[in-house]
Parts: structure tokens; C-alpha cells; sequence
């Protein structure tokens, strides 16, 4: 018998029962491996699926955010949930199945730009998408946000990963005020960072143009996988703020024209907000420029980092003796593979994944620090974030493959200057040699509209460090942590 009050109140109101799931064949089954409706698991629905038999190989390793979606598998022409039991049509986790699973076909999702969500009916669903059903799927969706915004609003928020993005075919049913308060903190005059919110936010990227990896759309949109990340205006300008794990942040500067001491400020004035008492409240990424304009205004240096600059052209060709070493590995790995060079479908999903957990397995092997382990993780996170959602966000994506099997996966993103392009990953099978600088070269060489290739930083990892001076970078531009600085601080409005 049905406790959960969520199923419950489907099954009654709107008339759609365990039995016409069973006899369905949409739900659980998937036509891509990077599907946008493969169910979300909280950390705590994580933990519950794993002790109730779900593979802890289901999700990516460690704990960021507020969970993940998990990982389809390939079943022969489909992809399924690893929850999805094929003979019985059922799920093997059903009594402590997810949230977004007990939900559906109701759907959570923003707005456009973040600024609300909506309870919505998936159209796929054949059942209760019937014409005849109208009547009762409005009435059940009533019932249903008084309770996501009642007793169950802790536990959706918990879930906050199961609000999707707006999806033109799902029927937008109620708007959700209270939901949307504690997601998108529209009380604080913020809005969630979707993807749709690119078109709006770009022109403001643009506006600063230098040559550092975070000042792209995308590179910070990767980390939503990670942290909570919200934009808001501020004058000319827009401040971008992430929560996670108890810190809170401005994950850039204040992006846009004119003074950035206002947003600046305000955006010290959000952290304190959305977490008070929070660990070093800071603007991270800051370029010379605002570092110069925001210093003796409220804000100090803390720290800096490097990030490693060459020029495509010399990537691309590798010549001359200090590229030798380069060039032999390259070589080798042509002379030894068949190889194929080719866009990232996404069908490939499956094999990235089986690629990065062994690359993630041997590297954190010879690297069994923490520190490494932690970013390395994250690091999977993101980059299946971004391989899911690579047209979205702008991002370009290729593999290799050798011997017909997926050996290495880049992806990469236009930067703001728009001469700049930056390699935000890349993972090569480590037992096959030269795989690593062959893929590399490769994605150097089709990038001839840049001048430069971001290369990113080191994240204070030696190894990481190395392999980066190895390519004999012709610039190092430097990016600041700026901290409030408390003997210097404005006045607040």
C-alpha cells in the first residue's frame, strides 16, 4: 500500500496508478545517456539507494551540492536508469525511490532566467497527458504544491537538483512563491543560474575581456553541479554568488561596465545573507583591472594564482627542440593506433564515464592526497555536467578514440576576449602512450580561429603545475582572491 503522500496524491487525484507505470514503457528508459529527465538523487536519497542494492558506481564518487542525477547504462538501443529492473518493468529501489521519481510526471523547473519555478506536467507521460485528464491534473497539482510547500518543502529543498530547466513541451501548471523564495532566493532579489540565463548574462562576460578561464558563461555554469549558484543585477553590472558545503562566494567579480565597487559591495551584502557567519566571504577570479578598481574600496588581496597562457600556433605544430619530447609522444601513438579523431556524441556519455573513473582510480593512486582527490571528483562532476549540456553552454567537446574504443575525452570554451579559447578538460586512457599530447595537439590544431589557449591553473597541485610549464607557456596572467577589508570597508546603503 501507498504511504508517501506525494505518490498518494497522484494515485488519487489524478487517477494514475502503480499499474499503469508497470504497463508503461517511457518512464526509466532514456534515447541518450546525458538525458535532462534521468532522475536526481539528493545526497541522503544517494546513501538510502546504495544500502537498499543500487551500485555506489550508479553516481559519480563524493559528495558536492545537493546530490546528483544518476548515471544511465546502456541497454541495448536505450539507456536506462541502473535502478530499472528490465523483466518486471519495476524498480528495484521502489520503497525508497528518489523524490524526483515519486513525483513524476510531475516536473519542478525555473524560469527561463531563474527567477521562479513552476510545478509542470511532463507531456511524455501518455497516461496522464490524455486529453480526458486536463481537469484532474490541474486539481492534483493544487494538492500537490500545497504540499512542496508545506511539509515537504525541506525535502525539496534537499533535492534543490530536481528542478530542472524549462522544458517547452511540459505544461506549466502552478508557480510556485514559497519554493521559490528558498531556491531561487527571489526574496534577496536573486535568480538561479540556468542556462537559458546565457543569453542574458553573455553581453556582461563580454564586457571584460581578459584572457582568464572564468570569464566565460561557461566555466562557471559547470560548477552549478557542485555549488548553488545565483546572478542578480546591479547597476551596469551583475554579481554572480555560489553557496556550498558552508562557503559562500562571489565566483567572479562583478562582470559588466562602469564602477564595480556598487555590485562588489552588494554582492558582500548577499553572502552575508544566504550564509551569515560563513567561511571567508571573498571575490575569487579578479583580473588586474578590478583588482586596481575595487582596492582601498572595501577590498583587499588575499591571494593569487596563476593560470598558464601559449600560443595555439605553437601547440598546434610543436616544433622545435623544446617541443621534441611532445612530438616523439605524439608520433608514437599514431605509429602504434589506428586512430579516429571526432566530435563528441552523446552516446559517448557511458564510455567517458568508464574512461574517467579509471584515469580518477590510478591518478589518485600516485596522488592519494586529499586535496587532489577532492578536486579530481569534482572535476568528473563537471565535466559530465558540461558534455550533458555542451551545446547549451557553448562549449566544444571532442574524443579519440584507438583501436575502436574511446581513449580521450577535451572539451573547451570560447573566453571573452574572444582571441582566447580555453581547455577546460581533458582525460586520456593513461596506458595508452601519447595519447594525452596527440588528443591535445589535435584540439589545438582544429581551433585555428584563437590565438591563445588557456591552459587554466595548477590549483596549487606540483604535478598539475609541471605538465602545464611543459608546454612552455608564453604568458601567466594572474587571478586574485579578494577578502572585505574590514579597516577600509564602505558604507552600505
Amino acid at each position: 500500500m501507498c504511504v508517501d503522500p506525494i505518490s498518494l496524491t497522484i494515485e488519487r487525484h489524478a487517477g494514475l496508478r502503480q499499474s499503469d507505470c508497470l504497463a508503461c514503457d517511457v518512464c526509466c528508459r532514456f534515447p541518450e545517456p546525458g538525458s535532462a529527465f534521468a532522475p536526481f538523487f539528493s545526497n541522503k536519497e544517494i546513501e538510502h539507494a546504495c544500502t537498499s542494492g543500487l551500485d555506489r558506481d550508479s553516481f559519480p564518487p563524493g559528495r558536492f551540492g545537493r546530490g546528483h542525477a544518476a548515471l544511465l547504462v546502456r541497454r541495448d538501443a536505450h539507456f536506462v536508469c541502473p535502478a530499472f529492473d528490465a523483466p518486471s518493468n519495476a524498480c528495484r529501489i521502489y520503497r525508497v525511490r528518489p523524490l524526483d521519481c515519486r513525483l513524476y510526471p510531475y516536473i519542478l523547473m525555473y524560469e527561463p532566467d531563474g527567477g521562479a519555478i513552476w510545478l509542470a506536467l511532463d507531456g511524455n507521460c501518455p497516461v496522464l497527458s490524455a486529453p480526458g485528464r486536463r481537469e484532474a491534473v490541474r486539481s492534483c497539482a493544487l494538492r500537490l504544491a500545497d504540499l512542496l510547500e508545506g511539509t515537504a518543502i525541506g525535502e525539496v529543498e534537499d533535492c534543490g537538483g530536481i528542478v530542472g530547466e524549462w522544458k517547452p513541451h511540459a505544461r506549466p501548471l502552478v508557480r510556485l512563491e514559497k519554493l521559490s523564495r528558498v531556491l531561487c532566493r527571489n526574496d534577496l532579489g536573486l535568480k538561479r543560474l540556468t542556462l537559458s540565463a546565457r543569453r542574458i548574462l553573455a553581453p556582461y562576460f563580454e564586457a571584460n575581456a581578459p584572457a582568464l578561464s572564468m570569464y566565460a558563461f561557461a566555466s562557471v555554469h559547470v560548477w552549478s553541479c557542485a555549488f548553488d549558484i545565483w546572478w542578480k543585477h546591479v547597476g551596469q553590472r551583475i554579481v554572480i554568488v555560489a553557496l556550498g558545503d558552508g562557503d559562500c562566494f562571489m565566483i567572479v567579480p562583478p562582470m559588466g561596465d562602469g564602477d564595480p565597487t556598487e555590485a562588489a559591495t552588494e554582492g558582500l551584502h548577499l553572502i552575508e545573507n544566504l550564509r551569515p557567519g560563513g567561511a571567508s566571504p571573498r571575490i575569487q577570479e579578479a583580473d588586474e583591472s578590478l583588482k586596481a578598481a575595487l582596492s582601498g574600496k572595501g577590498w583587499r588581496t588575499t591571494r593569487w594564482s596563476v593560470e598558464y597562457v601559449c600560443a595555439r600556433k605553437d601547440l598546434s605544430e610543436l616544433s622545435g627542440n623544446r617541443y621534441e619530447k611532445k612530438r616523439q609522444m605524439c608520433n608514437r601513438f599514431e605509429r602504434d593506433n589506428r586512430w579516429n579523431w571526432r566530435p563528441f556524441a552523446s552516446a559517448d556519455l557511458c564510455d567517458v564515464v568508464s574512461l574517467y573513473r579509471s584515469w580518477l582510480s590510478e591518478r589518485c593512486a600516485t596522488h592519494p592526497e586529499p586535496f587532489f582527490t577532492a578536486q579530481a571528483e569534482a572535476s568528473f562532476r563537471c565535466l559530465i555536467h558540461a558534455l550533458k549540456n555542451a551545446e547549451a553552454l557553448g562549449i566544444v567537446a571532442r574524443v579519440l578514440e584507438a583501436g575502436g574504443r574511446l581513449v580521450g575525452v577535451t572539451a573547451g570554451t570560447p573566453l571573452a576576449d574572444g582571441r582566447s579559447f580555453f581547455v577546460m578538460f581533458e582525460v586520456a586512457d593513461r596506458s595508452v602512450r601519447g595519447a594525452a599530447q596527440f588528443m591535445f595537439r589535435q584540439f589545438c590544431r582544429e581551433l585555428e580561429g584563437f590565438d591563445w589557449i588557456n591552459m587554466g591553473g595548477s590549483s596549487g597541485l606540483s604535478n598539475l603545475e609541471r605538465v602545464k610549464e611543459s608546454y612552455h607557456p608564453l604568458w601567466r596572467p594572474r587571478a586574485y582572491v579578494l577578502a572585505p577589508d574590514i579597516h577600509n570597508s564602505p558604507e552600505r546603503a
